[in-house]
């Protein structure tokens, strides 16, 4: 295929899946899709400036290349494939690229939105920049660009030619898909998202629930289910003496797993220490990101070393452990799209108290399976935790059917995937 006037060489391998006869296909290029990492790409040539691109330019690069190798492929493969299910900006412009070039292949895309936040916004600012990437844009998708909007903020939306043209739309929660139509939580692509409203449809995700098994998961000191709940206390004195906590199962454990950064309501969690101290709990954080955020955690531990314990390093053992060793677990985010780790905690009998809001709202039933807590306050947040704290020490029994609830709830991907079939049809037919 040619890329930027250039011949690029794209080989295509076949395999399957593990375990299964699901076919899988990989595409390898030197340029763009071979080096690095998945995410964290190194950087590739920029045809455009001839020098290696920065590394946001670079992903915006690679994935507009894989893009149009993918739309190129598709096209060889006349009736092979009839859906196109793509998941956020990275290659969003497929969904136009499709319908621009591609018409005639009859193939439908749907886009699923996990987090508009993370999207990407464009091919290059200010403008003066844009017009020399144009060449790397196919003619059709120029066409389809909105350029009095490209003119008044600046840049080309990948994600938002994704939106505007795949022929259905899907975000991972009923809460996150009406809060993205509000300009706070939108960023930005709330009016667009307003008009295809009718082709927007909410998938909660699912957790895979024989990896995330508390009965066979290797990482645990002791293995347990809904019928040996007992068990599950090994689990947590083994993480008090592990932290030089006070050794007594009467004392509540809180737990967060979590990437340490402002939208996971770190700065909430931050107000509410000195309320923790006095409620003479024990808390364990799991976590890296924030410099600042850490450093503040860091801190609190070192002045609270007999209650307060900060992991700052990701520990997918440590983790697990905290699941299943955590009374409750903290999830104040400030938004959330979905979020897995409430899914896991209460799979493993580990009480959420979350801020209701996203997938958060959608998967904790505040009374039910946790404490859910509105609006994204200090005081309201600390609240939750009390009447949390409150009810684990006062009346064991309700505390009980909390964490029974919650772990026999069906947050399984063969629900979402049920869903996402009935989107498929609703597609084809």
């Amino acid at each position: 295929m040619y890329f930027y006037n250039k011949p690029e060489l794209v080989t295509v391998w076949q395999t399957t899946l593990p375990n299964s006869s699901v076919p899988l296909y990989l595409f390898r290029n030197e340029h763009y899709l071979s080096r690095g990492d998945i995410y964290n790409s190194t950087f590739v040539w920029d045809p455009v400036t001839k020098k290696m691109a920065t590394r946001r330019r670079s992903d915006i690069l690679r994935y507009l290349f894989f893009s149009q190798a993918l739309a190129h492929w598709l096209e060889s493969k006349p009736r092979l494939f009839n859906i196109v299910h793509v998941n956020d900006w990275h290659i969003a412009s497929l969904c136009a690229l499709l319908k621009a070039r591609y018409a005639t292949a009859n193939i439908r895309s749907l886009l699923t939105i996990h987090n508009v936040d993370i999207g990407w916004r464009g091919v290059a600012k200010p403008m003066r920049i844009i017009g020399k990437y144009l060449d790397l844009i196919p003619a059709e998708l120029r066409a389809m660009i909105d350029w009095r909007t490209v003119q008044k903020q600046g840049y080309i939306r990948i994600f938002e030619l994704g939106i505007a043209h795949a022929d259905m739309l899907c975000t991972v929660s009923k809460q996150y898909a009406k809060e993205l139509l509000t300009p706070y939580y939108g960023k930005g692509l709330e009016k667009l998202l307003r008009t295809r409203r009718g082709r927007f449809y909410p998938v909660l995700n699912g957790i895979d629930t024989a990896v995330f098994n508390p009965a066979t998961d290797p990482y645990l000191i002791q293995h347990y289910s809904i019928r040996s709940l007992t068990r599950r206390t090994l689990n947590k004195v083994w993480l008090q003496k592990r932290l030089n906590f006070t050794s007594n199962p009467q004392i509540p454990l809180l737990g967060i797993v979590s990437r340490v950064t402002d939208q996971k309501g770190f700065e909430l969690l931050l107000d509410v220490i000195p309320k923790l101290k006095s409620w003479k709990v024990q808390c364990v954080i799991a976590g890296v990101g924030d410099k600042r955020i850490e450093k503040a955690l860091k801190r609190i531990q070192r002045l609270n070393k007999k209650w307060f314990y900060f992991h700052h390093t990701f520990d997918i053992k440590f983790s697990q452990r905290i699941y299943a060793g955590s009374d409750m677990f903290l999830m104040p985010s400030y938004y959330e799209p979905c979020g897995l780790s409430q899914l896991i905690a209460m799979r493993y009998g580990s009480v959420p108290i979350v801020h209701a809001t996203g997938g958060l709202k959608d998967t904790v039933s505040n009374g039910h399976t946790g404490f859910a807590f509105a609006p994204a306050t200090a005081d309201k947040f600390a609240e939750a935790i009390n009447t949390a704290v409150k009810i684990y020490r006062t009346k064991p029994k309700r505390w009980l059917e909390y964490v029974k609830t919650g772990m026999t709830t069906d947050h399984s991907w063969n629900k979402s995937a049920s869903e996402y079939i009935k989107l498929y049809h609703h597609l084809l037919y």
